[in-house]
């Protein structure tokens, strides 16, 4: 990018520069607290969710069941059914028991999965709720866990299995057979659950599985997030920094929001209007420049 443009966007985003900060933690305004609780939603092939819930709370008592039914209110992006009654039946298209077996909805809260249902799991600011479908009970399921050695990615997963008198087993089996994407090459691990890959430092690792029905046979890992990408459509726009921005005024109202944590552009920790200047910035080079140019080339640039 040429150095005359550079100074064009350092004008704009200066232009545009506000002091409102949405803090990584909980945060407070006109006495409502926030609990902060990265919530994602796993369907049966695709993400639906993948954001940071802002949930308006004075105390601590706050169930996963009341994060997730705030998060479907807010965001037009999915809808959860059977939450009021305490048994999630689908979530969009994806209803439980597609596969004809115990498959269906289950959740997860930084890696562990309850033994009480999400109206009686309490959620405390800075949890990690994982909503996802599968059947872990029946056909299996896998929760792989990635260790890196030079080029070669193993993954592994702590798999519980019961005894005659059903009391739990814990053993850690390696990931047979997972799909593995890196650095825009595809792999497939080997009985070990390995693969080595030609760049194992691109920082674009996914991985899924599925059976021969189609039914996720591991959780898949996190989405892809692409810096900027705030609403996660795949094109960084004015959409992202309007959403950054209604995020100021939902909280300052007590309303609550959802935002990817991708829209931290600047790497601070702080979700602030800086951040929606460079998204804006970007967007006005991106889209009249006959350059090609990423957010992170753009960014690189800007702070020279």
């Amino acid at each position: 990018m040429k150095k005359t443009t550079k100074k064009m966007l350092i004008s704009l985003v200066g232009a545009s520069m506000l002091t409102a900060c949405l803090p990584m933690n909980s945060a407070a305004a006109d006495g409502i607290g926030y609990v902060r609780v990265s919530v994602r939603i796993e369907g049966i092939n695709k993400c639906f969710c993948d954001k940071d819930v802002y949930y308006p709370a004075k105390g601590n008592d706050v169930s996963a069941s009341d994060v997730l039914e705030f998060a479907d209110r807010i965001d037009d992006g999915f809808e959860i059914t059977g939450l009021s009654d305490g048994y999630i039946t689908a979530v969009n298209g994806d209803t439980a028991a597609s596969f004809g077996g115990w498959d269906g909805w289950l959740y997860r809260v930084n890696g562990i999965e309850p033994s009480v249902t999400a109206a009686e799991f309490g959620i405390s600011d800075g949890d990690e709720l994982v909503l996802f479908y599968g059947d872990p009970y029946g056909v299996g399921m896998q929760f792989p866990e990635m260790t890196a050695d030079g080029n070669t990615l193993t993954f592994s997963s702590s798999d519980i299995s019961y005894d005659p008198e059903w009391n739990p087993i814990t053993t850690v089996n390696p990931v047979v057979g997972m799909t593995v994407y890196c650095g825009g090459e595809t792999y497939l691990t080997d009985e070990n659950g390995s693969v080595t890959v030609k760049n194992p430092d691109s920082g674009d690792i996914f991985y899924e599985k599925y059976s021969d029905s189609g039914i996720p046979l591991v959780l898949r890992s996190e989405p892809i997030r692409t810096v900027g990408d705030v609403n996660c459509d795949t094109v960084i726009d004015a959409k992202d920094a309007s959403e950054i921005l209604k995020t100021y005024a939902d909280l300052g109202t007590g309303a609550g929001t959802l935002i990817s944590v991708s829209a931290d552009t600047d790497g601070s920790g702080c979700i602030d209007a800086v951040d929606a200047s460079n998204i804006l910035a970007y967007y006005a080079a991106a889209s009249t420049s006959t350059e090609k140019f990423t957010f992170e080339e753009f960014m690189a640039e800007k702070n020279k």
